[in-house]
């Protein structure tokens, strides 16, 4: 545990320190603490991982770093906005200088702002496609233009999801399951979208650490409130 945080630490100081001139080994040092976050995320408390969000959320103000990184990968890319998680929201200005990149094909738009999906929309028109990134908030993204969706919840509701993207059946499922939406978008999502599966008999198994499982009386809730959406919430099996 302690050089491991020592080690984290060390990286982010180095992150910090970069100049632009020199953020290539800024992203190799990111590169270097991803991994561990990844390979040891459960032995990192929350302070070793708000500084981590940090580290990324300076690479982030950064466009020609964000750029550097794309060409490295050399794969369709598709921006994440959330900056209650990382710190740093993509401005407009920030989009501009990225619309042209062919291999960045769209934003997860996840800000809370339901105004910037359909202005996303209307300035990079065959650039940037929006994803929707707010479950609860899909029928309003629909409605301002966006065709996608990056959809956690469609593990526990795939039933629902499907007939949400059809306009024929969009009211009926949303209504019904718009309550789930909310409340496991309040918190402990992917704890409380596997617990959901196994309440509808797909035990996929526990959270990956640091995640934990929710609780009982979360779970006897999100089990009301699946029993409320009736056949949009039917079981599942792997067949």
């Amino acid at each position: 545990m302690g050089w491991l945080r020592v080690t984290a630490d060390s990286m982010i100081a180095t992150i910090l320190r970069q100049a632009p001139a020199d953020r290539r080994a800024s992203i190799a040092a990111w590169r270097q603490l991803t991994d561990i976050l990844a390979q040891r995320g459960n032995q990192l408390d929350t302070t070793d991982i708000r500084r981590a969000f940090h580290a990324l959320a300076v690479l982030r103000a950064d466009d020609a770093a964000l750029l550097d990184v794309v060409a490295a990968a050399g794969l369709p890319t598709v921006l994440y906005d959330y900056p209650q998680r990382t710190g740093v929201p993509f401005s407009f200005d920030t989009l501009d200088q990225l619309a042209s990149n062919p291999l960045i094909l769209g934003i997860k738009e996840a800000s809370g702002d339901l105004t910037r999906p359909g202005e996303i929309t209307r300035r990079y028109a065959g650039a940037i496609d929006v994803v929707c990134g707010a479950d609860a908030a899909i029928v309003e993204f629909l409605d301002s233009g966006t065709r996608c969706w990056i959809g956690g919840i469609a593990n526990l509701l795939p039933v629902a999801h499907v007939a949400i993207l059809d306009p024929s059946s969009r009211a009926d499922a949303y209504n019904a399951i718009a309550p789930v939406l909310t409340f496991i978008e309040a918190g402990q999502y992917n704890a409380k979208v596997k617990a959901g599966m196994a309440l509808r008999g797909l035990d996929v198994g526990k959270p990956r650490g640091p995640v934990t499982a929710i609780d009982d009386v979360t779970r006897n809730e999100l089990h009301a409130l699946l029993d409320a959406a009736g056949d949009w919430a039917p079981g599942l099996t792997t067949a």
